[in-house]
């Protein structure tokens, strides 16, 4: 995935793309969704993204004294367009992040074996192990989807209103 003769800089300024990127992703996925629950979860996501960018950020200027003056014209996940977010469900906008949380997974992992200043390693360390727990959420979300896609068409569902606890 990294080009061999990537710098450390490079790396960093290709995960910074990266996260603003997806971002991006889950705050366009967050209009899409009428269910509030979701969309709070979604818009967690992107919350959690930006605050990457912000370590990811803060690492450059630690170590090298400056943030990168140019970033990639892409970064890793799947570049979905605007356009093609308005054709896709909202099932498969979760399988698109689905696969983009694996593969920012899978950078961190790279990026970090790459690098060797100790800190920056640990900090692409936690980064992967966060894109991870993403993709858990995702996938439990997908879970969802695929079994009340009703519920998720409505502005809030109302599981178990019908049930009564009885007991101790």
């Amino acid at each position: 995935m990294l080009p061999k003769e990537a710098s450390s800089l490079d790396i960093l300024a290709l995960a910074i793309k990266s996260e603003i990127e997806a971002a991006n992703f889950y705050n366009r996925l967050g209009r899409k969704i009428k269910a509030d629950l979701l969309k709070q979860k979604v818009h967690f996501l992107a919350y959690e993204e930006k605050k990457h960018r912000a370590i990811l950020t803060r690492l450059c200027r630690q170590r090298f004294g400056q943030v990168p003056s140019s970033l990639p014209e892409h970064g890793l996940a799947l570049n979905i367009e605007i356009a093609s977010i308005k054709k896709l469900t909202v099932l498969e906008l979760f399988q698109a992040a689905l696969r983009a949380e694996k593969m920012a997974e899978a950078f961190y992992q790279e990026a970090g074996d790459k690098v060797e200043d100790k800190e920056a390693k640990a900090i692409l360390n936690y980064l992967r192990r966060v894109e991870r727990s993403h993709a858990a959420l995702i996938l439990s979300e997908i879970g969802l989807l695929r079994y009340f896609p009703e519920d998720y068409d409505v502005a809030s569902a109302h599981f178990g209103e019908e049930l009564a606890h009885i007991g101790p």
